[in-house]
């Protein structure tokens, strides 16, 4: 009888389990004496391994809750009039388009399209450029060149 198997090593009469995935290693005692169950405790492990990658990638909040965060912290910090524009201009026109959007998904092209709604509604260059400023100032929120997203 053989004394390892794909991920399994038997270490005495008991299954130890090893594996990597994504670079992330795993390892530890199945505490099962026969292969077969060995075999399901390691399928088990290597769902769980798995799920917790997603779950990471899960974590990255959307720009409304990146917005609320950063108006609850800066609520002793800033005036009130300060936080009534950021929040009027953060309600107006960025968060019917982009507040359910990952904060890491944004990119440049998002801003562009928001840009563009202001100007065809007629406001003021200094009005358009107040909502960059809104943008650029919530914490994580880095604009990449990717692809379009439409409104």
């Amino acid at each position: 009888m053989a004394n390892s198997h794909q991920g399994l090593t038997k270490v005495g009469s008991v299954w130890h389990y090893h594996l990597k995935i994504n670079g992330q290693r795993v390892h530890g005692s199945t505490r099962a004496k026969d292969l077969a169950t060995a075999k399901k405790i390691l399928e088990e492990k290597r769902k769980e391994l798995l799920e917790g990658q997603h779950r990471i990638v899960s974590r990255v909040p959307t720009l409304a809750a990146v917005f609320e965060s950063w108006l609850r912290n800066h609520e002793k910090v800033f005036s009130p009039t300060h936080l009534s524009s950021f929040h009027c201009i953060y309600r107006k026109w960025i968060e019917p388009g982009l507040g359910t959007c990952l904060a890491d998904r944004l990119t440049i092209q998002d801003a562009l399209l928001i840009r563009e709604a202001q100007a065809s509604e007629g406001c003021s260059l200094r009005y358009m450029n107040n909502t960059l400023i809104v943008l650029k100032t919530l914490p994580d929120y880095r604009l990449t060149s990717a692809k379009t997203r439409s409104f």
